[in-house]
């Protein structure tokens, strides 16, 4: 069982990650005590992109439907040098996003010439 505790980090111990308020942060924390020497952001917008707060929209009356993006954004961003200590290559492959404690890349660089479908063989 894994415990997840309020705030951000980098994982503590083998049983412990902080949920920076999101499941984004917690899937990075939970890679991170997985062993994942690389981790690769995609659509990870934290903001509204296109006008909406997620792919597909805004969630159902049940849920908040205000995902303070700024809490994430700042959860992220405090978390990163952890991360970077950690030796967890962060990289931001997302095409729009707001976090900018990470490395950005294209995505088709992170992937290495074998995905390349553009380049002739």
């Amino acid at each position: 069982m894994i415990e997840s505790l309020k705030g951000a980090g980098a994982p503590l111990d083998a049983g412990t990650i902080y949920d920076g308020g999101n499941s984004a942060f917690q899937a990075l924390g939970l890679a991170c005590l997985a062993g994942a020497a690389r981790v690769i952001f995609l659509g990870l917008d934290m903001g509204k992109t296109g006008g909406r707060a997620h792919y597909f929209g805004e969630h159902p009356k049940t849920l908040n439907r205000n995902s303070p993006f700024d809490v994430f954004r700042a959860n992220f961003n405090q978390a990163a040098p952890e991360f970077e200590a950690r030796e967890v290559d962060v990289v931001n492959c997302s095409r729009s996003t707001t976090l900018t404690g990470y490395r950005r890349a294209a995505l088709i660089d992170e992937l290495g010439p074998k995905w390349n479908t553009t380049e002739k063989s």
